[in-house]
């Protein structure tokens, strides 16, 4: 279980990490428009999320004697790495079209490569088990790898890359930072691959009259017609969409809204891998007590609560307690992303594969592989709209993207700063709470 968890380290430093400082960087670094960066998200995901039904298509009917999806996950693992190194190495004086086509083509690159990687690798969840309690451990064996891995990057980011005020605006420090992700989604890549090799090699061959790709479009139409599956796509695709949105605007909020430095901006950030950590060993009560889906709503309803509350709480910032209060406060509204994550993370991975079960019952055919693409098709276009409502939320309130002469900041009116408060928290607790009817659809 170990070693086939070390392979969710390749996702989360696309969804934890990356996608943490992307936005930032195309607009603080690259100088490119809230509204133009967004857009890059947005079409680079939205490209990537169509071919991911193919890609899980393909990978149910593959053979060879690697096994089904093996040979899809080495070919991701080849181009990954290079492409993410590619997207921080900008290089300097191109006009900004060029940057926009430039970054562009690398981050379109780099979110095929992760799905090549990603989506015959949670394929085999439902694949190498089928206990219903046994397959929500293999999560939580995930989550525990994915956690310790982002702390561990994000730590070394902030103590001794990031270092300095201005740190975060200048391209230089993200050369090593790039490198840094690289050679994680490369080692733990590697050794869930190669690890779960000969088990897979062991799993039965399918022998069936029409190969996945054949009946591509029919079988798309069987997981719509699944009530199982539209409950878990449509609540997950709003789910994500509100994280990807809340992801991207989490670095601007802690810099200009809570006026954190960068030392200050480590803790709330490491604080959501943190909250992921504690979420391990609260799945094991909830899973034995809970349904699944009462999980996830759940962790919805704490989203809305905390963040609702949390930017009303930067008035007490005039005194040294009052600051000591609202670091606090940013700090557990970390913790609660995190939890709330790390537990809708353990229930959705489960619920699909429990799903893949229901629908071989109603259309007996196993789908494992275009399941899980589908789903992720909805949450990788979720990121993307996420992203994009980011960059056109903070084109709306006049944030500006050209730095100043001030040590790389930049100027904002208090008007800004405080609409930015206003979307990074209410604007995302709103959003999250509009998953829960679809939630309540799953039985």
């Amino acid at each position: 279980m170990l070693i086939y968890g070390s392979g969710q380290v390749v996702e989360i430093m696309m969804l934890g990490v990356i996608a943490a400082f992307l936005l930032f960087y195309l607009t603080s670094v690259c100088g490119l428009r809230p509204d133009v960066a967004g857009l890059v998200l947005f079409i680079s995901l939205a490209v990537d999320a169509v071919l991911d039904p193919l890609i899980g298509a393909v990978s149910d009917g593959w053979k060879s004697r690697w096994g089904r999806r093996h040979p899809f996950m080495i070919v991701g693992l080849i181009i990954l790495p290079i492409s993410v190194i590619g997207v921080f190495v900008l290089p300097t004086g191109l006009p900004p079209a060029w940057v926009f086509g430039y970054v562009l083509v690398l981050n379109i690159t780099m979110r095929i490569a992760q799905s090549l990687f990603v989506l015959p690798y949670a394929a085999l969840l439902a694949e190498f088990s089928n206990d219903y309690e046994e397959r929500a451990r293999m999560m939580t064996y995930r989550l525990i790898l994915a956690v310790a891995s982002w702390a561990v990057v994000l730590s070394i980011a902030f103590k001794f890359i990031f270092q300095g005020d201005d740190s975060l605006s200048e391209a230089s420090s993200y050369v090593p930072f790039a490198f840094l992700i690289a050679g994680f989604i490369l080692v733990f890549g590697l050794t869930s691959t190669f690890g779960t090799l000969s088990a897979a090699q062991a799993l039965p061959e399918r022998t069936e009259s029409h190969p996945p790709i054949s009946r591509f479009f029919t079988e798309v139409g069987q997981l719509f017609r699944n009530p199982s599956f539209r409950a878990i796509f449509f609540g997950a695709l709003i789910f994500m969409t509100a994280s990807g949105y809340l992801g991207t605007m989490n670095i601007h909020a802690l810099r200009y809204f809570w006026e954190l430095t960068p030392d200050q901006m480590h803790l709330p950030t490491v604080a959501q891998p943190a909250g992921m950590l504690v979420s391990v060993p609260l799945s094991i009560w909830f899973i034995r007590t809970f349904e699944k889906r009462t999980i996830i709503l759940i962790a919805v309803f704490a989203f809305a609560a905390a963040y609702s509350v949390l930017p009303f709480l930067k008035g007490f910032a005039t005194s040294e307690a009052g600051s000591l209060i609202v670091l606090s406060s940013v700090i557990a509204s970390g913790v609660v992303f995190g939890v709330g994550s790390g537990l809708s993370f353990i229930a959705t991975g489960s619920m699909v594969a429990d799903a893949t079960d229901e629908h071989d019952r109603i259309f007996t055919v196993r789908r494992e592989g275009l399941f899980f693409a589908s789903l992720v098709f909805g949450a990788k276009a979720a990121l993307g709209l996420g992203g994009l409502l980011s960059g056109l939320s903070l084109k709306l309130i006049g944030f500006p993207t050209d730095p100043t002469t001030d040590a790389g900041a930049l100027q904002l009116t208090p008007e800004v700063i405080e609409n930015l408060g206003l979307l990074w928290g209410p604007g995302f607790a709103a959003c999250v709470l509009l998953s829960t009817p679809f939630y309540l659809a799953y039985k």
